[in-house]
């Protein structure tokens, strides 16, 4: 890509560097920092053009400390080094067109608890989850064939494993800090007697089979709301959510009070051990909001019963 060639623009809260000559897009450092949920996706458009969007810069999320969530289209194939590196995401899906991911991608993501790695992908790289302390469990895609030296390096939070590759990844004595007694390792019951007689695999703890089917895709969750409450609920049973708050468009804030609020956004997504992550749920409120605050008879909606109840206290008050 020239210099010529390259254009940046900011497309839904996404930066990207767009090659002209080539139609495709590379995402970069927000000017700010990112924030919040983010989806990166397949394509996009700019000034009538539609771009392919293939590569995530080195360091594009580094350091952003209001990050929660992100989601890499299929279309992407590769990251650039410590492309999330030092960032407060908390959960992740790499999508199953992503050929790597490169060293140090996510080192010292601490408040990272679950990602999920594609399909596609053939190799995970050095220190690529290296520190990152809260992550409970990953799902390997099944055409990893590579696991690079400290790759989950001092992932003291790690107790499941699932890799769907039916062909064993080839691993350095580091690529799982050489400490497997808290580790069990889920794999495809066809794979199963080849992992446990297969060094550092038949290191962990414990091996489990699963079978075809099993690893599903937890229930987008619906946001419920009523008496002045928000509530989260899921048609997939056991899961955990994980909820954040945008304020005005915004999930970025400094100082101790916010000026005049408009509009808040409430988005969710549900996570469960050994699934893969919701889609997110969003919901925007104005400030106040009537439903929260004008739902008088809790039945989610705002309408000429409320307005009944509201005459009711009135007149029992009197």
């Amino acid at each position: 890509m020239t210099a010529s060639a390259a254009v940046t623009v900011g497309i839904d809260g996404v930066y990207y560097a767009l090659d002209v000559e080539q139609n495709c897009a590379t995402v970069v450092k927000h000017p700010l920092r990112y924030a919040g949920d983010v989806v990166i996706p397949e394509q996009v458009e700019y000034d009538n053009v539609t771009y392919d969007v293939k590569a995530i810069a080195a360091e594009a999320f580094s350091g952003c400390s209001s990050l929660v969530s992100v989601s890499i289209g299929n279309g992407v194939t590769s990251m650039g080094n410590r492309a999330f590196a030092y960032s407060s995401v908390v959960s992740v899906t790499i999508g199953d067109g992503m050929e790597a991911i490169s060293q140090f991608a996510f080192y010292l993501c601490t408040s990272l608890t679950n990602v999920t790695i594609g399909n596609g992908v053939l190799s995970i790289g050095t220190s690529a989850f290296h520190g990152c302390t809260s992550l409970s469990y990953v799902i390997i895609g099944s055409s990893v064939a590579s696991i690079g030296e400290s790759a989950f390096y001092d992932c003291s939070s790690l107790t499941d494993v699932y890799c769907l590759a039916e062909s064993i990844p080839s691993t350095e004595d580091t690529s799982f800090d050489s400490r497997y007694t808290n580790l069990t390792l889920h794999v495809y019951g066809v794979a199963y007697n080849t992992y446990f007689n297969t060094v550092p695999w038949s290191n962990f703890s414990g091996i489990s089979s699963i079978h075809d089917g099993e690893v599903v895709k937890c229930a987008k969750p619906v946001i419920n709301c009523a008496g002045g409450k928000l509530s989260f609920s899921s048609d997939t049973e056991g899961v955990e959510f994980k909820s954040f708050i945008e304020i005005d468009g915004s999930g970025a804030h400094s100082g101790a009070q916010i000026t005049n609020p408009k509009s808040y956004t409430v988005s969710v997504f549900a996570v469960k051990k050994g699934c893969y992550r919701s889609e997110t749920a969003t919901k925007t409120f104005m400030f106040p909001d009537p439903i929260l605050f004008g739902d008088l008879n809790d039945d989610g909606e705002v309408n000429v019963r409320d307005h009944v109840k509201l005459s009711d206290i009135i007149l029992q008050r009197k």
